[in-house]
């Protein structure tokens, strides 16, 4: 068993370099964002380090949304004077009744993540579901103004049907034998977390022209991720990825970039117009001077990926393989210059 005194406190991960993570919502409502964003720190941190990065990534996230409810940010645009509070969280959380459980005691919430973010593209590498958990953790210690932490018990990427977790007072789980509670505490500076989302992420004042939480989403659609030398680009069929890729390509902060994904989104793509924007998108990368991959490849899409003139670019069915090998690709370039 874990002696809480004698474990050393928890110390926040994330950098000033992260805070552009924790300003994006869709950076933990994205599978694929997630799969970039734990790939990059796996890669740049290490294992350990990331598990604990991610599952801080969430809680900043999950405390901050239950800020802004609990401080009725969210107004209706039929009535200034009768709050439109959000109706869900940013992960979709289903939780179960709250109970106080039997001995040590304390508040006690069971819930699952229906849509298996992390799990669903194969990306918890052993460690769980540890965005959701982060996320749920910080949204039930920001409404029950608590240091109250949510672990998984079972996750769909080991084969089990549902993503599952219990919530407990950080107190309680300190009474408890249980090694991956007391590994997650070990990870979380509650306090921390709270004093830097107050600082860093403070509500603007409510207005009542202010967009609803799903416009405000689809405002912010992304196009194009950039994690340091790698850039995620999604391929929708249209020539417009193209020009983009070459307007980027003249951003200073974007010089890093040595390698680009082609996310196919495991679409089907046609011979004709879809093989000719993706050529267009794959010369534009060329004259980046950056290698290109491809990845999300269809049964749907495999003849025209075939039918291409360029033949010298890597391939990779699954998407968390195609950004750790994104990575490896842009570490052996680095390397070799």
């Amino acid at each position: 068993m874990t002696n809480r005194l004698t474990t050393q406190e928890p110390q926040v991960c994330l950098t000033e370099e992260d805070l552009c993570l924790l300003r994006e919502r869709r950076n933990i409502t994205d599978p694929r964002n997630i799969a970039a964003i734990g790939a990059r720190w796996r890669n740049e941190r290490g294992a350990p380090a990331a598990d604990a990065c991610l599952l801080q990534l969430g809680f900043v996230h999950g405390y901050r949304d239950a800020t802004e409810v609990l401080q009725d940010r969210f107004l209706s645009r039929q009535s200034d004077s009768e709050p439109a509070l959000p109706t869900g969280t940013s992960i979709r959380v289903l939780f179960g009744a709250l109970s106080v459980a039997p001995a040590p005691g304390g508040v006690e919430v069971p819930g699952s993540w229906p849509d298996h973010l992390e799990a669903s593209l194969g990306d918890s590498q052993g460690g769980g579901c540890r965005v959701s958990a982060g996320y749920t953790s910080g949204w039930l210690s920001g409404l029950l103004e608590a240091d109250v932490l949510a672990v998984e018990n079972t996750c769909s990427a080991s084969g089990e049907p549902n993503c599952e977790f219990v919530a407990r007072e950080a107190d309680t789980w300190w009474a408890l034998q249980d090694e991956r509670a007391h590994a997650s505490l070990a990870m979380l500076p509650f306090a921390q977390l709270r004093d830097w989302v107050s600082r860093e992420f403070v509500p603007e004042p409510a207005s009542a022209d202010a967009p609803y939480p799903e416009e405000a989403q689809e405002a912010e659609a992304p196009v194009v991720q950039v994690w340091g030398p790698v850039m995620i680009v999604p391929f929708t069929g249209g020539q417009d990825a193209a020009g983009l890729v070459d307007l980027i390509g003249t951003d200073p902060e974007a010089h890093e970039v040595s390698v680009v994904i082609v996310d196919l989104q495991g679409q089907p793509v046609d011979e004709t117009y879809g093989a000719i924007a993706l050529e267009h998108l794959l010369e534009a990368i060329e004259r980046w001077g950056a290698e290109a991959m491809l990845a999300g490849v269809s049964p749907l899409a495999e003849r025209a990926v075939a039918s291409l003139e360029r033949a010298t670019h890597v391939i990779q069915k699954d998407f968390p393989q195609a950004i750790a090998l994104a990575f490896q690709i842009a570490e052996a370039q680095k390397s070799t210059a």
